[in-house]
């Protein structure tokens, strides 16, 4: 079972450890689609039925997305109290 492998590669440069890929349709892979499928292993490639302005903002959803992370956190010191926290 240990050597069985399932990978495959899209481009030259990116290879997928489990091949699952979206399709690029309209009514299928936007930035969430891509989002998800990408926490799973696989990849979404957004579809062209959009203009360039709104295909690279889908683009650009999925590469800032930051799964987990808090991107504005608050800080305190041990002194603060609740009443600090705004």
């Amino acid at each position: 079972l240990n050597d069985v492998d399932i990978s495959t590669n899209v481009t030259k440069n990116i290879t997928l450890k489990v091949p699952f890929v979206s399709s690029p349709m309209d009514t299928v892979t936007e930035s969430k689609m891509a989002i998800h499928m990408a926490l799973m292993g696989g990849i979404g490639i957004i579809h062209s039925n959009l203009s360039m302005k709104d295909q690279a903002a889908e683009v650009i959803k999925v590469k800032k997305f930051k799964n987990g992370f808090i991107t504005d956190p608050v800080c305190l010191s041990p002194q603060d109290t609740v009443e600090d926290v705004h």
